[in-house]
């Protein structure tokens, strides 16, 4: 659940599923998805609902005048927040660091082969979304 993608939302329960019993085939029998939202159209990414909320709120509140900050997200539902560095890169490289520390303790409780999966489709990367600028 809380999933940046909504296809990598429905791939990872169908992953927890079947190693959950032990390689038996697993059927979806129902989503979530915010209100509003087609959930049978194509390429649905964006922000999970907590990246959204503390986007929307902490990101924004903690940014300062004359100072960089930077949001990172993942390729699950990870994500990282920096903000008060005197550089781009830092703050970027801040926002990074904080992002990969929220993959690994999301990857940690996986097991080998849940690790496997979530490595090979690049869930565990982090990549910047968006970067606060001085006035």
């Amino acid at each position: 659940m809380n999933f940046h993608i909504f296809n990598t939302a429905k791939a990872g329960a169908r992953k927890y599923c079947e190693t959950a019993s032990g390689g038996k085939r697993c059927t979806l029998y129902a989503v979530t998805y915010p209100q509003g939202v087609d959930p049978n159209a194509t390429g649905l990414a964006g922000f999970s609902q907590s990246a959204a909320k503390d986007f929307k709120s902490r990101y924004k509140r903690e940014q300062q005048m004359g100072k960089y900050g930077a949001y990172a997200l993942n390729g699950a539902y990870g994500y990282g927040i920096s903000f008060g560095w005197t550089s781009a890169a830092e703050a970027r490289k801040a926002a990074i660091s904080y992002c990969n520390a929220d993959s690994a303790q999301a990857l940690a409780p996986l097991g080998i082969e849940g690790r496997k999966w979530a490595i090979k489709r690049g869930l565990e990367k982090c990549r910047v979304v968006h970067a606060h600028t001085p006035d």
